[in-house]
């Protein structure tokens, strides 16, 4: 009886790791999915923000050529001392 109960358990445990590996691919494959939407969402409000950004700075800019246009921004709440955001440094490594 010992020479069939231990092949037995060895299959069972396999069958159970099986399944659980099976589980674990389909949260892994579900994170991935949900991942790659928040990032493409992610990249749409940074490019919405962006260009709102330089779409104000520009108009603080012709303000200053142009005062007629400060009561408009003044009334959404806009600073005139706006300065624009730096660019990001995308060929800097880091050095340490």
């Amino acid at each position: 009886m010992d020479k069939k109960l231990i092949p037995m358990i060895l299959i069972g445990l396999l069958a159970v790791s099986v399944l659980i590996s099976g589980v674990f691919t389909v949260i892994y494959v579900t994170n991935v999915k949900s991942l790659r939407t928040l990032q493409s969402q992610a990249s749409f409000v940074n490019n919405r923000q962006n260009l709102a950004r330089a779409l104000l700075t520009e108009a603080v800019e012709y303000s200053k050529r142009n005062p007629a246009i400060k009561p408009v921004l003044q009334s959404v709440g806009v600073p005139q001392d706006i300065q624009p955001a730096p660019a990001p440094n995308a060929g800097q490594k880091n050095a340490k």
